[in-house]
């Protein structure tokens, strides 16, 4: 057999995990490819190590069937791509309670879920329970804004086998502690995947930043993961990395007291994750009609307000010009984001002269392919805010 062919061969088992030729279980193909392997003896290395690597990733995968669930498997699932969610991720069962009673709602990453799938539909996710995959049906209730609370709530088709497999998550909604070392476990490509020691660089109330060790080959369908403390809490939600050096090349600006120092480690990645505090927010949300705001403040003055599916698109400070009118100055979140405190926005845009700001918010996109802006100007004297409103199309 031509090594072309015999690559081809192997390949057929591996990426679609059907036989190349009709019938045939794992063990089967195993043996199978280990009988294609024998008749490249002759065949150019190259062709016999990425056959070798092939039956290695069978045999992998016969042992992780094999293998009874990891005690995180209970609480974390992936997303079955289909039509309604073409891509594979992660996400995890939680538990709250409500007027007394245990609620179970799932969690998944905002971003992945497309703008065809309208609240109220339904998508597969699966649990490994080390047998074949338990897959249940999810529902998709709400979803927040992927550049703010990149998170999406579901709730579950609960059936028997669900109830008897699943264990919940518990949400720490408390504050992350700045030196507190963190780890995730999720499905990356669709295979167990951890990072663990994920120190916390940088804090504030929507975004917590950590180092992170997993590869660009391996962090594929991790977003949605739980970002977990040391005693198995949720603290945040994973929604995804960069590399040190676009993240940040400079000291970052931060509240008084406080200090990072300056990255200079290029070939490493941080990571991003939604805080806790705000995936309850969705909780909240879904028990007062599908809204729950939060005050954006300067210093104790509201400024503006923003809901679960909106975020803060820009801010600019007014200070007197030198016709004595006060003057808009549009300050870039670029290289902000990661430390803008929306509780106290001066923590972050703090300046002698300025006597008002100007806060724009924004909605996620809809369906339709609107979306709201809204526009709050502040007289930081007066505490007085006026408020403009528009509906724009993409």
């Amino acid at each position: 057999m031509k090594p072309f062919v015999v690559t081809l061969f192997i390949c057929c088992f591996v990426f679609t995990g059907q036989p190349a030729c009709a019938g045939g279980s794992l063990p089967q193909k195993i043996i199978k490819a280990e009988q294609a392997l024998k008749k490249t003896i002759s065949a150019p290395s190259k062709a016999r190590r990425q056959i070798a690597a092939a039956i290695n990733h069978l045999n992998n995968k016969l042992i992780r069937r094999a293998a009874p669930p990891q005690p995180w498997q209970h609480s974390v699932f992936y997303i079955k791509p289909s039509w309604q969610m073409p891509v594979a991720a992660s996400g995890f069962v939680f538990q709250t309670m409500y007027e007394g009673k245990k609620e179970i709602f799932g969690l998944i990453s905002a971003h992945i879920t497309p703008l065809t799938l309208k609240p109220g539909e339904m998508f597969d996710v699966a649990f490994y329970n080390g047998k074949k995959p338990l897959v249940v049906q999810a529902q998709l209730v709400l979803r927040g804004s992927a550049m703010r609370l990149d998170a999406a709530l579901i709730k579950f088709k609960e059936t028997p086998e669900f109830a008897a497999f699943v264990k919940p998550l518990v949400l720490n909604e408390r504050k992350v502690l700045p030196w507190a070392t963190l780890s995730s476990v999720g499905y990356a490509r669709k295979e167990p995947a951890y990072a663990p020691d994920r120190k916390v660089r940088v804090l504030n109330p929507t975004l917590i930043t950590t180092t992170y060790t997993l590869q660009r080959h391996q962090r594929a369908g991790f977003c949605g993961s739980p970002l977990l403390n040391a005693q198995g809490e949720v603290v945040g939600l994973h929604c995804g990395s960069l590399t040190e050096e676009a993240w940040q090349n400079q000291p970052a600006i931060l509240p008084k007291g406080q200090t990072i120092w300056p990255i200079r480690y290029h070939n490493q990645r941080v990571s991003l994750a939604v805080p806790s505090l705000l995936l309850g927010d969705l909780v909240r949300a879904y028990h007062q009609g599908g809204s729950f705001k939060r005050a954006v403040l300067w210093d104790s003055i509201p400024v503006a307000e923003v809901d679960i599916n909106e975020h803060i698109e820009s801010v600019a400070v007014l200070y007197p010009g030198e016709d004595k009118q006060l003057t808009a100055s549009p300050v870039s979140l670029a290289g902000k984001e990661p430390f803008l405190n929306e509780f106290n926005l001066r923590e972050t845009f703090d300046h002698p002269h300025i006597q008002g700001i100007a806060v724009v918010i924004q909605s996620a996109p809809t369906p339709d392919k609107t979306y709201i802006r809204r526009t709050y100007v502040t007289d930081l004297k007066s505490g007085l805010t006026d408020v403009t409103r528009e509906t724009l199309h993409l």
